[in-house]
């Protein structure tokens, strides 16, 4: 036999239903209109579970802590208490705790925060800030580097941050970025972008050995290096790391790998999208392989790609040489070679608009002020009718050399006389 409950026992639960109901609404209104932290008692329906009422409290806790902080610690710490996933409490209550010097609490409030929600972006900038805040640089370190574990990408403001107390790159290095190879290695961006070589040489020496130039730390420590007019050291750190290196410059001129990331002494390939520049092994002036340059004859281009650097000795004679061969190019405005250093440029325009192999060179002396030479491929965009670029071009076999010194061309004066004496 089924025993029935009486009514009243049955009304009990949708009264309290009902009465969390009113709670919420009235005592939510009634919150929203607070403009200064309140504690709950202020709240005219008893709600000890908390609510929307009490996150609204906490809210106005949190932002307007400063003017009753007494008052704000209180809600806080009920909010916390009923509802402790949530940082934002725990961070307004480490502000709290900071503000009065209390460096364990701060800390503790700081731990709280992070264990509440790891991965909250804006949860661990506000700990870093609250840390510098409080004057502890233990404390602001510990932060960043917990920070840095989430979002490694923002070491470069980790960086900046940890500039403000740190004496040395070695000591910076040491004390804000967390353990591994990834965050020297992000580092090493952020020094190409400041142009910080000091940082870089500090990162570089804590590096360990890599993949050669495919390795992104080396690629751009050499392109720091470039930039800061330590041609010499680049050079020599790129040769020691560049298979293809065999004594002379560029390295892969004959394009026996492909080429990497278009940093440092490397092939820079990047050209409109009109004309693809690919690594060709089945067309080569010597074998493994040649560059080849395909324009679709849909645009009027403008180019200077493939491009290439090389370190000059100034003063030494040199002769800069390759091969290259052409197929169905289209226009007037064919592509040429542009070369420049220091306080010189040059060019050599491609002998036609299809041509076999056939080689190409020319001798200069680096000036004095000239440490580098760049050789960029080029083609001027034009407004002749035919203005459209197709066809195709290899090239292959490229090489800088250096040269003896050549004679003195004579002068009139013995020209003369050896005419005299002819």
């Amino acid at each position: 036999m089924t025993r029935k409950l009486p009514g009243s026992i049955l009304l009990l639960p949708l009264l309290a239903a009902l009465y969390v109901m009113l709670a919420d609404f009235s005592n939510l209104r009634q919150a929203q209109n607070f403009t200064q932290p309140t504690a709950p008692a202020a709240l005219t329906w008893p709600q000890p579970w908390g609510g929307y009422a009490w996150a609204e409290l906490a809210g106005t806790a949190v932002t307007r802590a400063r003017l009753d902080p007494t008052t704000a610690a209180e809600i806080l710490q009920a909010r916390v208490r009923n509802y402790p996933i949530d940082p934002q409490p725990w961070l307004a209550l480490a502000r709290l705790q900071s503000r009065v010097g209390d460096h364990a609490a701060t800390e503790a409030m700081l731990r709280n925060a992070y264990a509440s929600r790891p991965a909250d972006r804006d949860a661990l900038w506000t700990s870093a800030q609250i840390a510098l805040q409080s004057s502890n640089e233990d404390l602001a370190e510990r932060q960043l580097r917990l920070w840095l574990q989430e979002f490694p990408d923002d070491t470069g403001r980790a960086l900046f941050i940890g500039s403000r107390w740190t004496q040395s790159p070695d000591e910076l290095l040491d004390r804000i970025l967390p353990q591994g190879g990834d965050y020297l290695r992000e580092a090493m961006r952020v020094a190409l972008q400041q142009q910080n070589l000091p940082l870089a040489d500090a990162i570089w020496a804590r590096l360990a050995p890599g993949t050669g130039i495919e390795d992104p730390a080396l690629q751009q420590f050499v392109e720091l290096l470039i930039r800061v007019d330590q041609i010499e050291r680049a050079a020599e750190l790129w040769a020691g790391n560049d298979p293809s290196y065999f004594g002379r410059w560029p390295t892969n001129g004959d394009f026996d790998r492909e080429p990497v990331a278009a940093m440092g002494f490397e092939w820079q390939l990047s050209a409109p999208a009109s004309v693809r520049i690919t690594r060709d092994t089945g067309t080569a002036s010597s074998p493994p392989a040649s560059l080849r340059i395909v324009f679709n004859g849909k645009e009027n281009v403008a180019l200077n790609a493939p491009r290439v650097r090389m370190p000059l000795t100034p003063g030494q004679h040199y002769r800069l040489s390759g091969r290259w061969r052409g197929q169905d190019l289209t226009t007037r405005s064919l592509p040429f070679w542009h070369m420049s250093a220091a306080g010189w440029r040059e060019t050599v325009p491609v002998p036609g608009a299809r041509f076999d192999w056939q080689d190409w060179s020319i001798e200069f002396r680096a000036g004095e002020d000239a440490r580098m030479l760049q050789l960029d491929l080029r083609r001027n965009s034009t407004q002749a009718f035919d203005r459209n670029i197709g066809g195709t071009l290899w090239l292959d076999d490229i090489r800088l050399e250096p040269i003896e010194t050549p004679p003195p061309l004579p002068t009139i004066p013995e020209l003369l006389r050896e005419a005299a004496h002819g």
